[in-house]
Parts: C-alpha cells; sequence; structure tokens
C-alpha cells in the first residue's frame, strides 16, 4: 500500500474544495511513487476538465471506478493510526508517579470539517496523552526508540516502557496509576530498556518521587548531552520509533515532535505526530533529521555503548527511506534541527505571522518584526514584562493566557535565562508550547517544536522543529487561533495582555545566586563520572570519581549520593577538586549509576539550592545484579505465576480474571493445583499462536535461574514441562 493513496483517499472525500491545480499539485507532482497508469489517468482527464467543465464530474466519477477496480489501494490513516496535524497538549491535574493523565488525558473533541473557515489545529480541549503517542500500532511491537528532551524525570522515564507494553492497555485507558500492576511494569522495563536511548540536557535529570530498584534496568538507557557552542543547552523534544510484526516480517515508524519534556509538567504543549512507512528511495525532506538522530551521540559526556550507537546509526539510515502521511490539509513536511553543526536557517519577509512561546528576548523578537508586515504575539506575562513596550507596540495584537493558567510554580520570577527558568520552575503549568506560523500570500508554514523565540533558541541551542506547508486558508492563523466565541478554539483561552507594572520587578539576590548556581551546576555536570563498585564485608562499596574540579564560588557547599540513597547519605566534597568520594555497606538495590549532586549558597534572602542527578558509567557491578534484583521484586511462587500470566495475556481466550483474583487471595497449594493445568495448556496455545509470548517467560526463567533465590521462587511442576517447550520453540527458529 503506497503512501500517496491515503492522499487520494483524503481529496476524494473533500474534492470539490479543491482546484485543479491543488489536485494536480498533491496528486502527482509532490507523489513520485504514483504508478505510472493511474498518473497519465489523471493527466489525461486533467487536460479534458480544463476543456470541459462538465469533466470534473466524470473525473470523480472514474476515479471512483478506479478505487472499486482497486489499481489504487486505500487504507484510512485515520482509522489506522488516529494521528492528526498538532494537538494541543495539556497536562493532568495531579502528578502521581504513573498516571497517564499526567502528561494529558481525555478523547479529542469532534469538530466538524464543513466548518467555511476550516478546524481550527490547536483545539484546546484536545488532549493528548504520552501512553498513546508511543502505544505500537496494533499487530506491532517497539523494535527501537530514539528520543531527546531537556529535562527528564526518572519516574517519567518509566511512562515510555509501559507504553510500549501491550499487555497494559487497560491501565492507560484507566488512568488510574494505583492500577498499574507493579510486574507489568517490571515485565515492560525489562522488555524494552535494551532498545530505548534518551537523550538529555547533562545536569537536567531529576527524580520526583522515590526510587524504585527498577531503574537500574534504565541506566543504560540515559545519555546526558550538551550542545557543541558553550553556554547553550541540548533542547530538542522528539521520539523517533520503529515497530515490527513479530515475526519481524513488516515494519512502520513514528516521530513525535514536542514543545514539552520528558517529566510531569502540567503545561500547554503541542505535539505533532507523524506515521511512516519504508520506501526503496531516498526520501530527500528526511535529511535533517536523519543527520539530526544520527548525532546524537557526538552530544554526549561519555561516550555511547558501540552496540547502542550502531543501532541509533542504523535507524537513521532507515529515516532516509521514510515516506511519511501528511496529516489533513499539509502539502510538504519539513524538519529545521539546529545547533547541531547545521546553520539556521535566515527567516525570510513575510506577510504576517503568529508567535505562540513561553520565553522571550527582545533581540529575537526584534528579528521576527524586521521579517513580517505584521505579527501576533503569545506568551506568558511574566515574559512579556520583560520586552520593551516599544517592541510589544509594533505587534498586531499581544495574548496571554486566561484565567491565571499561566501560573508558574517553583519560581516567583522569571529570570532572563530560559534554560534556568524552564529547569528551576519545578512542575510547569501554564502555556509551554512554541509555535510560528507564517503567512506568505496564499502559502502558510507552521513550524513547532522546542524552539523558544529567544536568541539563544535561534543562536545556538540545540533544538529541533516540524514545518508543516499547506494553504492559509486551511493552516492560517486565523484558522489556527479560531475565534473568542468558540470554546474549543485557542483564541477563547487568550486575552489581551496588559503591563501591570511599568518596569519589570529586578531579580532579588536569591534569583542571582541561583543563576550562579545553575551555571556552576552545569560545568559540573559537563565532566564524566565514573562509578566502580567492589565487593566487601558488608555489601559492596562503590567509589565515585571524576577528573575535573568541582567549581569554585564564594561560600559554595557541594554533596553527592547514590540516588538510592536519602539525604543522610550525602558525601560533603571539596570544590576546587576532582569528585573522589566512596562509599561504603552498600547493599546490592544501593548500587546506582544516577548519583544526585546538591549545591547551596547563601544569599541575602537565606540558603539557595540547586539539585540534579548525573549518570555514572557505572563498572564492577555484579553480573547477576539484574537477575537478583529482579528476584527482589518477586516474593514468592504467587508473585512468578502471575508474571507468567501476564506474559500470556496477548492470547486473550483464558480466564485470567479468575486465576489472578485466586492469586490475590493467598489461595492454598492444593488450590493452585487446579489453576496450572490451563496454565501450561496457555503455553501450548501460545506455541501454535504467538510464540514469541513463550519467548519473553524464556527470559523470565533463565534470569531466575541464575541465582538460588530465584530458582526457589519457579512454580513447582514448571521444571517438568518447560525444557520441552523451549526446544519446540527453538525448533521453530530453524
Amino acid at each position: 500500500m503506497s503512501a500517496w493513496a491515503d492522499e487520494v483517499d483524503a481529496l476524494w472525500e473533500r474534492f470539490e474544495a479543491w482546484d485543479l491545480t491543488d489536485f494536480w499539485h498533491t496528486v502527482i507532482t509532490a507523489n513520485p511513487n504514483v504508478p505510472a497508469p493511474t498518473r497519465s489517468f489523471v493527466s489525461t482527464w486533467l487536460e479534458r476538465v480544463r476543456t470541459d467543465p462538465a469533466g470534473i464530474a466524470k473525473l470523480t466519477s472514474d476515479i471512483s471506478d478506479l478505487i472499486t477496480q482497486r489499481e489504487i489501494t486505500l487504507k484510512r490513516s485515520q482509522a489506522r493510526h488516529g494521528s492528526a496535524p498538532i494537538e494541543p497538549w495539556k497536562g493532568g491535574r495531579e502528578a502521581p508517579v504513573l498516571d497517564g493523565s499526567t502528561i494529558g488525558g481525555g478523547p479529542p473533541p469532534h469538530i466538524s470539517r464543513t466548518s467555511p473557515r476550516g478546524s481550527p489545529m490547536l483545539e484546546p480541549d484536545n488532549r493528548s496523552l504520552l501512553l498513546d503517542a508511543l502505544r505500537p500500532p496494533s499487530g506491532m511491537v517497539v523494535n527501537r526508540a530514539v528520543a531527546t528532551t531537556f529535562s527528564l524525570d526518572l519516574e517519567a522515564l518509566l511512562l515510555a516502557p509501559l507504553s510500549f507494553a501491550l499487555f497494559d492497555a487497560r491501565i492507560a485507558e484507566s488512568g488510574d496509576h494505583k492500577s498499574t500492576d507493579p510486574l507489568a511494569l517490571l515485565e515492560s522495563v525489562r522488555r524494552h530498556a535494551d532498545h530505548i536511548d534518551i537523550f538529555c540536557q547533562t545536569g537536567q535529570i531529576n527524580l520526583s518521587s522515590r526510587y524504585q530498584p527498577i531503574l537500574a534496568y534504565l541506566e543504560d538507557t540515559v545519555h546526558p548531552s550538551v550542545a557543541p557552542l558553550p553556554g547553550y543547552i541540548f533542547h530538542p523534544k522528539i521520539w523517533v520509533l520503529r515497530f515490527v510484526s513479530p515475526e519481524k516480517t513488516e515494519r512502520s515508524y513514528r516521530l513525535l515532535i514536542l514543545s514539552r519534556n520528558l517529566t510531569f509538567d502540567r503545561s500547554w504543549d503541542t505535539v505533532v505526530r507523524l506515521e511512516g512507512e519504508l520506501s526503496a528511495d531516498l526520501v530527500e525532506e528526511n535529511e535533517p533529521l536523519a543527520n539530526f538522530v544520527s548525532s546524537l551521540p557526538d552530544r554526549t559526556v561519555a561516550a555511547v555503548d558501540s552496540e547502542r550507537e550502531q543501532a541509533i546509526e542504523g535507524l537513521a539510515d532507515e529515516l532516509r527511506h521514510v515516506v511519511w502521511e501528511r496529516p489533513e490539509d499539509v502539502r510538504e513536511i519539513g524538519f529545521v534541527p539546529m545547533g547541531s553543526g547545521v546553520p539556521t536557517p535566515d527567516m525570510e519577509q513575510v506577510d504576517r505571522m503568529l508567535v505562540i512561546s513561553p520565553f522571550l528576548t527582545n533581540g529575537a523578537l526584534q528579528r521576527i518584526l524586521d521579517t513580517s508586515n505584521t505579527a501576533i504575539l503569545v506568551s506568558r506575562p511574566e515574559s512579556l514584562d520583560r520586552i520593551h513596550l516599544s517592541l510589544l507596540d509594533r505587534f498586531e495584537a499581544v495574548y496571554q493566557l486566561a484565567d491565571g493558567s499561566y501560573d508558574l510554580e517553583g519560581a516567583d520570577h522569571a529570570i532572563p535565562d530560559e534554560a534556568h527558568v524552564e529547569a528551576s520552575m519545578g512542575t510547569m503549568t501554564g502555556l509551554h508550547a512554541k509555535v510560528y506560523v507564517a503567512e506568505r500570500g496564499s502559502v502558510v508554514t507552521v513550524q513547532t517544536g522546542s524552539t523558544n523565540a529567544t536568541d539563544a533558541g535561534f543562536g545556538g541551542n540545540v533544538e529541533f522543529l516540524v514545518e508543516l506547508s499547506g494553504r492559509r486558508t486551511k493552516l492560517g492563523i486565523d484558522t489556527l487561533l479560531g475565534t473568542d466565541d468558540e470554546p474549543t478554539d485557542l483564541r477563547s483561552l487568550l486575552v489581551e495582555y496588559r503591563r501591570s507594572e511599568p518596569e519589570p520587578e529586578q531579580p532579588g539576590d536569591a534569583e542571582k545566586v541561583a543563576l550562579v548556581l545553575d551555571r556552576l551546576g552545569r560545568e559540573l555536570a559537563s565532566m564524566p563520572l565514573i562509578a566502580v563498585v567492589d565487593e566487601a564485608e558488608s555489601g559492596y562499596t562503590m567509589t565515585v570519581a571524576g577528573e575535573l574540579p568541582i567549581p569554585e564560588w564564594k561560600d559554595l557547599s557541594v554533596t553527592c549520593r547514590p540516588v538510592t540513597l536519602d539525604d543522610s547519605g550525602a558525601v560533603r566534597l571539596d570544590p576546587g577538586e576532582p569528585v573522589d568520594v566512596t562509599f561504603t555497606a552498600l547493599s546490592l538495590q544501593a548500587i546506582s549509576s544516577f548519583i544526585v549532586f546538591e549545591l547551596t549558597a547563601p544569599s541575602d534572602d537565606g540558603d539557595v539550592s540547586a539539585m540534579f542527578v548525573l549518570n555514572a558509567s557505572l563498572s564492577g557491578a555484579p553480573s547477576d545484579r539484574l537477575q537478583r534484583i529482579l528476584t527482589a521484586q518477586l516474593q514468592s511462587k504467587n508473585d512468578v505465576l502471575r508474571y507468567l500470566l501476564l506474559l500470556l495475556t496477548d492470547i486473550g481466550d483464558t480466564d485470567f480474571g479468575a486465576i489472578t483474583a485466586l492469586l490475590g487471595s493467598g489461595a492454598s497449594e492444593r488450590e493452585w493445583e487446579s489453576f496450572q493445568l490451563p496454565l501450561f495448556e496457555s503455553m501450548l496455545r501460545a506455541l501454535a499462536r504467538t510464540p514469541e509470548a513463550l519467548d519473553h517467560i524464556d527470559r523470565l526463567v533463565r534470569d531466575l535461574e541464575e541465582t538460588e533465590a530465584g530458582r526457589q521462587l519457579l512454580p513447582d511442576g514448571l521444571d517438568a514441562i518447560w525444557p520441552a517447550m523451549r526446544d519446540a520453540r527453538e525448533g521453530m527458529r530453524t
């Protein structure tokens, strides 16, 4: 099935709204993969329509016949993928550890496509869940995932493998993190940790809640990164996903371009979701995207494992051949990476522009105004307060979010350093989307992604934008904003900005110290760390060391500790000296590559602190460390049996509800014997229908067999049937 056929399907549904030039450009010129017979057919009829007005009806009829005859094979992209052009991403009200509603929630509203002005692209009550955006298509599994983010919450990181686990779809539907089975979370992390890579700004890792031992599986997935230019930050926010069928005979791709970080922020953000298929031809438009993904290992503080680097390079090569399904009304898709060795494109002269950005600088807005005849600005009041009134007066309109939804948590005042503000404000609320809409005549381009309207955003930060091009009547500023009397339109949430103070309040001493700590923290975070584990008489020791000296400044105090220990386990470091500290008497589960650093300095307003997590290169840990962590999570044979049932839930016709209820009731051994036969029958059924489910069981059994404690947890009778089942599964591979 070719991607261009989807567009013919879309055109068919709204054919009368298109003139001949649009039809020619979209179906023929912009689609080199159109079969030659179809190209000839459409070309012939286009010529006839030009000379015969009645030909439009004939062309419609013949295309219908052509579809019916299956020369064009259609697949409905909305039914298959549920993708949309740009969806406002509104965070949930609470931030529990694994509640998907913390990153959106609720179904999108239906917007009539017959509206005379078109449908608004930014619908404020159309909320997208990260759990949904990452979930594989039906019948597919995640084979590779590469993501970038400025800041990373380790608890939010657990959402990714949880999303990939097909057996846990019910959790996303309920939105109740308390219903998240710990064993489901454990298996999702074990299953997917080897093919996830997360690149984030070094020094911007944090842990919002209690440490969970299963994070040990994800230590190798996190890659702290830096911008190539000093003083700038690594700030892009994308996900690149490859899905494969269980037999690996089919594959598909998904690209998410976001304005939000992988955290539990409760802010207004955007996400563009693109679905793609592999083609034999090179897709020139994907070259910037492929080069960007390929360059990610070059940005890291510590070297990326060679196998992971090769896998990322392989994914980048495949992206050069992916054909993306274009969202409705979008003619062309482009990608605009910044700060990765590619010069930032110059701003072109436009008729009108819309800028939505939470952070602003005078210089960036000056350049925007110099290249646009007129412009509209939407931002946070804290950011607008710091812009010269003479600049704001040049905008056609200046808006902020209404009803106080722009309030910040964790920061009393915005400081003119977007990275510091974004990092220090804690959980964000209000506006965080970045959108740039430029109109040139009847053509419009919409850019969205990570880039703020700041000097750093367009000057040296590593950023990523997607560019969608189309007709002004479909994607233009007025269509995007909508009207103030329609509750589902963005305009209804905006009010005109009015400066309440004649001059912005100057930062106090605490804010100034916080800026210094932020800079010193980035210096500290830019050095590679190693963590060497040794076995001792009482548990383990772990030595954390780095080559560069700790920054010095006034009465600066610096401490560090493994993320597994509380504040009482922190050790004070000496500024001016390299990091070199040994933690003793650690349990196996206290070993971690994630190291917490805290910087504290006095100010006129009291002590100011900055805390962040670094990911050290871990060596010397016991080879069976992860297997022993697994065993520690499984307290009884009932837990293992429940785990086995979890791995078989894709089969779908076994009464797992009754078995799971029995497990939860603390059933006796005799009661359990009556359920062992259905369990083993389910394994046999899996061998015939979904043999890949047995691969996951085999991995679990092998991991438990690695330790004596694990062997004691294996269900009675499993050793009598499992070797034969394992051999049968292996025989299917040959």
